[in-house]
């Protein structure tokens, strides 16, 4: 519930944002008796599809975050798709650029919304990471391979590295080295649940020569 309160404010931040600027001008040139039907009717559209947008959010992550414990078949490009435009307004405003190297056709059977949490745990740990970076320089690489029948996802950012007396630590519940009110610690924990005991797989990190590597093997 946190996670999903959490990518729902991010996601609204944009929009909210947004109405606010367009409700200043509205009220600007009303005052100023500038407004006419044709400007009303173009900012009072674009009002609506913001907020249109904004209860769709909420759909997609009420959707994505129900836990039906029904396993399906489905393409894993299909659900870091699904994850990144979850993401989508937060890696705008933060001027990540993705790049994805994807084999094509890897087909898994498994539960699809739970790989989709643990995806959007894994990439808002990037984007944190991310932030401290130099606007121009800030990079998640996701890669998918298949290899002896498993299935591995990679995902690596340039951001800071974590400390070596922190790495064994990282999935431990309420380890975190955010600030406290930026991080409950209960994210990369829960994604190992997810990954391990739910889906039987293994979630490991490690840190690279560009920054850290998240890798899912199903």
């Amino acid at each position: 519930m946190g996670e999903m309160l959490r990518n729902i404010a991010h996601q609204w931040r944009q929009p909210l944002s947004e109405i606010n600027s367009i409700l200043m001008i509205i009220e600007t040139t009303f005052m100023k008796k500038e407004m006419d039907q044709k400007n009303l009717d173009s900012n009072l559209e674009k009002i609506e599809d913001l907020t249109n947008h904004m209860s769709q959010t909420i759909e997609d992550f009420s959707s994505y975050f129900k836990d039906t414990k029904e396993q399906e078949e489905f393409e894993i490009k299909y659900a870091i798709d699904k994850s990144l435009k979850l993401l989508d307004s937060r890696i705008k405003s933060h001027f990540i650029k993705i790049v994805s190297d994807i084999e094509q056709n890897l087909v898994i059977n498994t539960y699809l919304k739970e790989l989709i949490q643990t995806l959007l745990i894994i990439f808002n740990n990037a984007i944190d990471a991310l932030k401290e970076q130099d606007e121009n320089n800030r990079l998640i690489n996701i890669s998918v391979v298949k290899n002896e029948g498993q299935h591995f996802i990679m995902i690596e950012d340039n951001g800071s590295s974590i400390e070596e007396k922190n790495i064994d630590k990282i999935f431990e519940p309420f380890f975190t080295t955010k600030d406290k009110t930026k991080g409950t610690g209960l994210g990369l924990y829960m994604s190992k649940m997810i990954i391990e005991e739910s889906m039987n797989g293994v979630l490991s990190v490690e840190n690279t020569n560009a920054g850290t590597k998240f890798t899912i093997r199903l």
